[in-house]
């Protein structure tokens, strides 16, 4: 049996989450079966990966000891909880209840688009005491119990029948938020005991693995995998190009398993590029090192845009995408291209990078009026049809599926030269540009190529023609190699 190791999964789903499940779908097209694990707690994921990944093999850690997938019954609604007649509701906010007994301030309940409760706020004197969360199918999945309403001292989480089944201790004179001990009640009744989230996460895994499974981790920074079964055979998949650190030949320290073959049969990376950085820097052997990348060209027709200038940028927006910078890079190409437009993609980061800081810098620039920040869009094939270039201003970009898709359309993209994929993806001169991390220097290219046609049609061309280098035969054919690779030595 095949495992694909991830994280959690999310809505929209991330490129590490998207590459797992595009890889479950090619195994499943091979006959080969494989199923994606994942270890956080999140009690939408079942919905997030029902829409986002029908037809995958899934199971979460936590759901698992929860006995999510046996629960067949009622949600629980807001007056399963509060009966009482005392009870009154005020409803703050569409989704937001606050609940009084008389003039006593009780709980803050938020729900669901269906009505069910998502989650419950009880307060104590002037604090919160304790937040219950609720599953999305509907029953009481945890509670984190609080003290002075800032420190965090137990959370229990409980299977469908109300039962605890987990129970995280916290220290409360250290207010951390790692449990100092886990208490783990399976279901014949046995008590197990662990004292890192990092010993449960191994436990589950041991529950699923038999001798000669091989696991392909995608969560590598996340969690060591010592103490997992010694006939495992561990693949590791590179998703960043944050592993060095400052000083040569030094690796950071979430991913040090990969120092060493103790954990690890092979290891799998993006681009040739960083192959060769991890040959020169880690002294691994080329037969450990894989190049593969997350993904694969569509099988996509050339697009031919006659009219128009449309510009497009596919980012989650925070800082390390440097979205200002392909705003200010579009001001430049505005002032000589007049009926170009740039169409942003992506979910805003408003922790990281204000939107209002965007806004802001859209205004100051004046391009307010051809500058459209769109979202983000699953199905981005429309969005396509009538784009003329795409702009990518990463600071890193592991790969690059979004510059990918474009190439594959016959969408030349002006980039800054960066590591890795792009030097990959982008023939400098001939299917786009690479230029100097500037973004005068970036406008400088787009304006090249959108204002000569001939030019334009040239590039357009080589870009799809080298997109065929990254083809779903390719993708298949490297992946099948290395799973063979791998079973010789079980």
């Amino acid at each position: 049996m095949i495992y694909h190791l991830n994280s959690f999964f999310a809505n929209p789903l991330d490129s590490i989450q998207n590459a797992a499940v595009l890889r479950s779908r090619i195994f499943a097209e091979q006959n080969i079966a494989s199923k994606i694990l994942t270890l956080e707690y999140n009690v939408e994921q079942n919905f997030y990966f029902g829409k986002n990944a029908p037809g995958i093999e899934f199971e979460n850690m936590y759901d698992f000891f929860q006995r999510k997938k046996e629960y067949n019954r009622k949600p629980i609604m807001i007056y399963d909880i509060f009966k009482d007649e005392e009870y009154t509701y005020n409803e703050k906010e569409e989704g937001l209840i606050e609940v009084r007994k008389g003039n006593l301030y009780i709980a803050l309940v938020e729900l669901r688009e269906d009505k069910s409760i998502r989650k419950i706020h009880y307060w104590s004197g002037e604090r919160w005491a304790k937040i219950e969360v609720y599953d999305e199918k509907g029953f009481l999945s945890s509670e984190k119990i609080w003290h002075l309403g800032e420190i965090l001292l137990i959370e229990k989480y409980f299977d469908i029948d109300g039962n605890m089944v987990i129970e995280k201790y916290y220290d409360s004179k250290e207010n951390n938020k790692i449990p100092i001990r886990i208490i783990l009640k399976e279901r014949d009744g046995k008590i197990k005991i662990f004292f890192s989230e990092n010993e449960l996460q191994i436990y589950f895994l041991n529950t699923f693995l038999e001798d000669g499974d091989i696991l392909i981790d995608d969560y590598i920074w996340g969690h060591s995998l010592e103490g997992i079964k010694e006939n495992t055979k561990i693949i590791s998949v590179i998703h960043d190009g944050t592993i060095a650190t400052d000083k040569p030949g030094e690796i950071s320290r979430a991913y040090s398993p990969l120092l060493t073959k103790k954990y690890n049969s092979r290891i799998v990376v993006q681009t040739e590029m960083m192959k060769e950085e991890f040959e020169k820097n880690f002294a691994f052997d080329k037969e450990f090192l894989n190049t593969i990348p997350v993904g694969f060209r569509k099988d996509n027709r050339r697009i031919s845009v006659e009219n128009g200038d449309k510009i497009i940028f596919i980012a989650f927006l925070f800082s390390a995408k440097r979205p200002k910078d392909a705003i200010q890079a579009f001001a430049y190409i505005k002032n000589e291209i007049k009926g170009a437009e740039l169409h942003i993609y992506g979910n805003f980061n408003d922790k990281e990078l204000p939107r209002s800081e965007l806004y802001k810098l859209v205004n100051e620039l004046g391009v307010e009026d051809s500058l459209y920040f769109r979202g983000f869009i699953q199905d981005m094939e429309k969005e396509y049809d009538d784009a003329k270039l795409m702009l990518c201003t990463s600071q890193k970009e592991a790969f690059g599926l979004g510059i990918l898709e474009a190439i594959s359309l016959g969408i030349p993209v002006v980039s800054y030269d960066i590591k890795y994929g792009p030097k990959e993806l982008i023939i400098d001169g001939e299917t786009g540009f690479l230029t100097k991390e500037e973004p005068l220097e970036l406008a400088k290219k787009a304006i090249e190529l959108l204002s000569d046609k001939a030019k334009y049609e040239e590039f357009s061309k080589n870009a799809y023609a080298h997109s065929f280098l990254f083809s779903k035969e390719n993708y298949i054919e490297k992946w099948m190699n290395l799973l063979k690779e791998v079973e010789k030595e079980i």
